[in-house]
C-alpha cells in the first residue's frame, strides 16, 4: 500500500468500500420473532479502479472482485430484525465482518407493500497495512406476489479507510449513495435471492 500515491489510494479505498459494505439481500418484511434465514452467498463488484488495487497487490487484481459470503439473520419482537455476515475473498488474506439492525415501518399486506430503514456495519481485516470500515443506513420496499418477492431501496454508506502509519499516506473519509434491487423466491424452506447494487 505505501507504493500507492495518495490519489490511488482514495481509488483503492473507494472500490473496496462499495465492495464490502453490508447487504442485506433480502426482502424488506421482518421475519417476525420466531423467524430466523441462515445462508450463503457469491458476490462479485466490478471494480472502478481495479489498476489501484493492483498495484498494492502481490497478484494481478481482476476487474470485478469476487467474494464469498455467509449470513444469519434473526427476527426479534416489534418488527426488529437483526442480521450478521462474514465474507471472505477467495485467493487473498481480505476477510469481512458485518451486522444491520432493521425496523419493519410497514409489513406486507393486501393492501400495504413491506417498508423497512436498516443501519450497518462492517468491518475489513486481514490487511496489515489497511484498516477499512463502512457504515450505512437505507430504506427498502417489497411487495410479495405468490412466491416471488421483488424489493428496491436506497441509502447512503460511510467509509473510513486508514493505513498503516508507515506507508505515508492520509487516511481516507467519504460518504457514497447506494442504490438496489432485487427479487426472493420462496419455496417453502429454501429461498433464492438475486441482487443487483450500484455504489457511487
Amino acid at each position: 500500500i505505501g507504493l500507492l500515491s495518495q490519489n490511488q489510494f482514495g481509488d483503492m479505498s473507494r472500490d473496496l468500500g462499495a465492495a464490502l459494505t453490508y447487504r442485506r439481500a433480502s426482502p424488506a418484511d421482518s421475519l417476525g420473532s420466531v423467524g430466523f434465514n441462515l445462508g450463503v452467498g457469491m458476490s462479485a463488484t466490478r471494480l472502478e479502479h481495479s489498476s489501484a488495487l493492483d498495484s498494492a497487490s502481490s497478484d494481478d487484481t481482476p476487474n470485478s472482485l469476487l467474494m464469498s459470503n455467509l449470513y444469519l439473520q434473526k427476527g426479534l419482537p416489534l418488527g426488529i430484525d437483526v442480521g450478521a455476515f462474514y465474507t471472505s475473498v477467495p485467493d487473498s488474506n481480505i476477510s469481512l465482518l458485518g451486522g444491520g439492525l432493521s425496523y419493519a415501518l410497514l409489513n406486507d399486506s393486501a393492501i400495504t407493500p413491506a417498508l423497512s430503514v436498516q443501519g450497518s456495519y462492517s468491518r475489513m481485516s486481514g490487511v496489515d497495512d489497511l484498516k477499512l470500515d463502512t457504515r450505512g443506513i437505507d430504506l427498502s420496499i417489497s411487495k410479495g406476489i405468490s412466491l416471488l418477492t421483488p424489493y428496491a431501496g436506497i441509502g447512503r454508506i460511510w467509509v473510513n479507510s486508514n493505513p498503516g502509519g508507515g506507508t505515508g499516506l492520509e487516511s481516507e473519509d467519504f460518504a457514497e449513495n447506494r442504490y438496489f434491487y432485487g427479487a426472493n423466491i420462496n419455496f417453502g424452506l429454501l429461498d433464492f435471492s438475486l441482487q443487483s447494487d450500484t455504489v457511487g
